[in-house]
């Protein structure tokens, strides 16, 4: 009877291997290049995947009830993004600049579980992803230069390559995908060349020579370009010219509809983008959060004025004559500012003059986060979080994460969480948007590039070893769920 079980597990064994053989001989080479190249590792919770779907609802959920259902990841990757649906994690395999390394290995799709990785942008520079996440767009690696060449759509499900261009040269992708503006290729062919993404036509802009910089519109009608003789040139999407300005200091106003032109001598001009038409003249120094209203000092006191372009509805902030570091939230009824006086942050609601101190002093580099309610996320030594709510014995200050350090907070897509690095190693952690219950997920050391997934209950993250190039870099994703009863 032993002897008889024994032969029995032996021929299921054998089958199993039978199969195994089967399925890795049907790899593609790529597929195949892929497996050997990326190492994949897993760690799971208590929960294996059957039981830990990737979709539970985490919005009545506390961040201390928050547990980690399963950790998986891949060596070698870089950089990480998730398509729109959650579908896919998308990353990369290169060292952009390090020229000694080469460009890099290109980029891949993976399932959030991290099994299914696949080469589809083998070979190539990632440059974007259509708004819906089905079609992923690359730039071929020239061998031996950080050049690239053309532009290709890759389907993400079936992995299915349509070539648009052949040019030589970057591009930007417009918002919508919809179209690729090129850069000129060299002294010898110096014109730029708008592409439309779908039929693959091709328009030069004969009229421009060079260009330092490109900005699409926020309604990605239009390109704005920095040419190099000087000024800005505002281009439709068919490559057209629809006017110049001689200022190098221009903005989209948030609709789009309009450009805030400075000039050095400090007036300041808007101009109509449809029409190019100047509608209105006067000393304005920015647009006001994401709202078409402009903002200036008054000429006697120095205080900040709020107004409409035509002048109308002027708002005066009264006692902010000495800020010279603040940014105001995109609906425009709040401000952040360095106090001069101890250089610490403080915040303004302008509506009714409601106004919090801090002892937070300013970091080095202006980094500010707006949140839908009261607060803010502020960098001083490290990340807080500011509050206007400040009723009872609530302090205006919050410190997110740990005293051990943390790294840049990552805001959940329904604004109920945060996600950072903390803690020493730094570790990937979640807390209540008001900083509250830190909670370390992983001893898994992450450096930053921390991603929520869109329905909020997952997380990617990337990270690199401490020395340049990374000798030491990978692409994980934990997948969250509740924590039993």
């Amino acid at each position: 009877m032993f002897r008889i079980r024994i032969i029995g597990t032996l021929i299921a064994i054998a089958a199993v291997l039978t199969s195994l053989l089967i399925q890795f001989s049907s790899l593609s080479p790529a597929q195949l290049s892929a497996a050997q190249s990326g190492s994949q590792k897993a760690v799971a919770g208590k929960e294996t995947a059957g039981e830990a779907p990737l979709g539970e609802d985490l919005k009545t959920v506390d961040a201390s009830d928050i547990v980690v259902k399963e950790h998986h990841w891949v060596e070698d990757g870089y950089w990480v993004r998730w398509t729109p649906d959650g579908k896919y994690v998308v990353f990369g395999r290169e060292f952009v600049f390090v020229p000694e390394f080469g460009p890099g290995d290109g980029f891949y799709v993976m399932d959030p579980l991290c099994k299914d990785v696949r080469p589809v942008g083998k070979g190539m520079y990632f440059v974007g992803m259509s708004p819906d996440g089905k079609t992923l767009y690359g730039s071929l690696m020239i061998e031996g230069r950080f050049d690239r060449k053309g532009l290709f759509a890759i389907n993400v499900e079936s992995g299915s390559v349509r070539q648009i261009t052949d040019i030589e040269s970057m591009c930007n992708l417009s918002p919508d995908a919809k179209y690729a503006l090129f850069a000129p290729k060299s002294n010898e062919d110096p014109y730029p060349n708008i592409v439309n993404v779908e039929s693959g036509s091709v328009k030069q802009i004969a009229d421009i020579v060079h260009f330092w910089s490109s900005d699409w519109s926020p309604n990605r009608k239009y390109v704005l370009l920095r040419v190099k003789s000087g000024g800005r040139v505002v281009v439709n999407a068919d490559g057209i010219i629809v006017f110049k300005v001689l200022e190098d200091d221009v903005s989209w106003s948030p609709d789009s509809s309009r450009l805030l032109c400075r000039s050095k001598d400090g007036s300041a001009y808007v101009m109509d983008v449809d029409s190019g038409a100047i509608i209105a003249k006067g000393k304005w120094n920015g647009w006001v959060g994401k709202t078409n209203k402009v903002w200036t000092r008054d000429e006697v006191t120095k205080d900040i004025q709020l107004m409409n372009v035509d002048g109308t509805e002027v708002k005066t902030i009264t006692g902010s004559s000495s800020w010279q570091e603040f940014q105001f939230s995109p609906s425009g009824d709040r401000v952040i500012y360095v106090d001069p006086a101890d250089d610490c942050y403080a915040m303004l609601r302008i509506t009714d003059g409601k106004k919090v101190k801090s002892t937070l002093k300013s970091a080095r580099y202006w980094d500010v986060t707006w949140l839908p309610g009261e607060e803010c996320i502020v960098r001083a030594r490290q990340y807080y979080l500011l509050s206007l709510n400040t009723s009872g014995n609530k302090s205006a200050e919050r410190l997110l994460g740990d005293e051990e350090g943390s790294w840049q907070p990552y805001v959940s897509p329904d604004s109920r969480f945060i996600a950072l690095a903390m803690g020493k190693p730094m570790r990937l952690g979640i807390a209540n948007i008001d900083g509250t219950n830190p909670n370390i997920l992983t001893e898994t050391y992450t450096d930053g590039g921390i991603v929520w997934s869109p329905s909020g209950n997952a997380i990617a993250y990337s990270r690199k070893g401490q020395s340049y190039p990374p000798s030491f870099q990978r692409v994980g994703v934990v997948i969250l769920g509740r924590k039993k009863p």
